[in-house]
């Protein structure tokens, strides 16, 4: 295994989840066509927080106005895809395993247990955004998480069928449509 991939198992340090959170931050606002809220100052946890917040905000406002959510959903889902790539070449990914590896680590990031088992499924146990979020919030922002896997598998999309917004004890995506990994 590549040292990259071998430091995965280890929790990211503040700094980096600080970085990491400042560029999805930033893509987010750029996906829903919103000015990107500072984080001037903040630590990765206050960043995470101030995410949560303006993502909640966003999606509200949106569902107030009557906007076409299947447009921004879309550029979501390609803002995700695009960081999705770059940690494919970042990690090398090269199987569907290492592709699984890598999304743990980023949800860790967020604050996202997930737990090991089949590549091809996804199990959350805790989930920072569900204190914040509504099942319509969360429906809307998984083209996200949609977006990021399909980047780092090559192809594999994630289908949610349990969500902890919608009281399941935790949220299950299955990943379909294949992807270019093994």
């Amino acid at each position: 295994m590549r040292l990259l991939l071998k430091i995965l198992r280890f929790s990211p340090p503040g700094f980096v989840r600080k970085r990491e959170l400042r560029k999805l931050i930033a893509s987010t606002s750029s996906a829903l066509g919103r000015p990107v809220p500072s984080t001037a100052g903040l630590s990765a946890e206050e960043c995470l927080m101030a995410y949560a917040r303006f993502t909640k905000s966003e999606v509200d406002a949106l569902v107030t106005r009557g906007a076409d959510l299947r447009v921004l959903q879309e550029r979501l889902f390609r803002e995700a895809q695009r960081f999705g790539m770059r940690y494919r070449s970042l990690f090398g990914v090269s199987s569907l395993q290492e592709a699984s590896d890598v999304d743990r680590f980023l949800y860790r990031c967020l604050g996202i247990d997930v737990l090991p088992g089949d590549p091809r499924e996804l199990t959350v146990s805790r989930c920072f955004f569900s204190a914040f979020y509504t099942p319509e919030t969360c429906r809307f922002i998984s083209a996200l998480d949609d977006g990021l896997f399909e980047g780092l598998s090559g192809g594999g999309r994630l289908r949610f069928t349990d969500r902890i917004t919608e009281g399941h004890a935790c949220c299950k995506a299955t990943v379909v449509n294949g992807s270019d990994l093994s």
